[in-house]
């Protein structure tokens, strides 16, 4: 039978994972750190919602923590890619991350 607590001792390599295939698949460290820095905002997402819908945190709640970060760490990968591929197309820095942002915001 499966305990809450599992769940919990699971989380911390489950989030790590990613951050160690991108960095050994060679992206820079600040791409890396780009997309860890994701994730806890996204944890502060949860409890809000959590604190604003009067929910616990229960089994079900925490599997869609687990989606949740899925959903982030893919979302962060494709979005420092795009801006990486801006920035080897001539853009500078800051307009490459503007742009790259409001494509996945909105993506045509």
């Amino acid at each position: 039978m499966l305990h809450f607590s599992t769940f919990v001792h699971r989380l911390d390599p489950a989030s790590r994972q990613p951050l160690q295939i991108n960095r050994k698949n060679g992206q820079r460290v600040i791409d890396v750190t780009a997309n860890v820095v994701d994730r806890p905002l996204g944890f502060i997402g949860v409890i809000w919602m959590l604190l604003l819908t009067h929910t616990t945190l229960s089994i079900i709640s925490f599997m869609g923590v687990v989606s949740m970060i899925g959903i982030v760490v893919s979302n962060g990968i494709l979005l420092v890619v795009y801006a990486n591929k801006l920035q080897e197309r001539g853009l500078p820095f800051y307009e490459a991350v503007v742009r790259a942002g409001r494509t996945r915001l909105r993506p045509s």
